[in-house]
């Protein structure tokens, strides 16, 4: 009798410390990658056309089959406070159309937050929306996600832990155009994912691309793994990065999201701009000094 007390107490022990765990991450997608720049656009369409001629790749002693997405174009809304409060917590929320061969595919909600399971990784919530979701303008987004009938929604539950939606305003809008290529492993199970972005904003003055390579391990596979299968992910995505870098000698690591290396970029604009007008506040001030001391002495000058 007592063994079979043991066998129940170890059974209940295992379904809650290592299953039930378990069970709750595969809700999650957990988004890990590795985000790297080039400063050459030559080196990223370099390494683009590279990956898009390989067939397979080895990790970890396994072969990997390479399959290409058709090209994609994103237009990201991007929301914030005013006190860009979403920034300075690490997280995002952006409105997303995306574009295959001109044609609107998908409308999306995503919101992303600091992984608590995984060092330097993202929880991502989503939100698809519907052909009977009328969203004309960025307004119209925010006064929906409010709604009522939203309020089970899971990334509405999310995010109304922290914010209102109703505080957001716009904070920026990104374009991208993306080439994606996805790893599937022998059981044709897709397990990791390179992707090339051109990304532009439309924040004057810049309206140059910067350039973004992705590699990152799939969301879901990597929020339904234990710790140990997790680790292995990490290590064979590190093994990737480390094959196809070699390729681009002016490649190299980022650790910011898109939407913080743009509004790092803005508020770095105005920084600057703010800097200037303080000093040119002097310089006026002593100009017309220097034009009302010379008017004083011609006038004086003539008698």
């Amino acid at each position: 009798m007592n063994k079979l007390i043991c066998n129940n107490i170890k059974s209940f022990i295992t379904i809650i410390f290592f299953i039930f765990p378990t069970i709750l991450l595969s809700n999650e997608r957990i988004d890990l990658d590795y985000k790297y720049t080039t400063e050459d656009p030559l080196e990223f369409y370099s390494l683009s056309n590279h990956v898009s001629s390989l067939k397979t790749v080895i990790l970890g002693g396994e072969t990997y089959t390479i399959k290409r997405s058709p090209n994609e174009v994103f237009i990201d809304t991007y929301y914030d406070t005013k006190e860009l409060d979403l920034y300075k917590n690490g997280e995002s929320i952006r409105f997303r159309k995306r574009y295959i061969k001109s044609k609107i595919s998908k409308k999306l909600v995503q919101y992303k937050v600091l992984s608590s399971q995984v060092d330097n990784a993202m929880v991502e919530y989503k939100l698809n929306l519907k052909k009977k979701d009328i969203i004309k303008n960025e307004d119209d987004l925010l006064v929906f996600l409010s709604k009522d009938d939203n309020k089970d929604k899971q990334l509405v539950r999310k995010f109304k832990n922290k914010y209102d939606f109703l505080t957001l305003e716009k904070s920026t809008v990104l374009f991208q155009n993306r080439d994606r290529f996805y790893l599937y492993n022998q059981e044709d199970v897709h397990m990791f994912t390179v992707t090339f972005d051109d990304v532009y904003f439309n924040n004057p003055p810049y309206s140059n691309p910067f350039w973004v390579i992705e590699f990152e391990i799939n969301e879901k596979v990597m929020g339904s793994s234990n710790y140990e299968s997790r680790n292995n992910l990490i290590l064979l995505l590190t093994e990737l990065v480390d094959k196809l870098k070699t390729n681009v000698q002016g490649m190299y690591e980022v650790k910011l999201s898109k939407y913080q290396t743009v509004i790092q970029m803005i508020k770095q604009d105005i920084k600057v701009d703010d800097n200037n007008n303080y000093w040119n506040i002097p310089i006026l001030i002593f100009s017309l000094l220097v034009i009302i001391g010379m008017l004083f002495l011609s006038r004086k000058a003539t008698y």
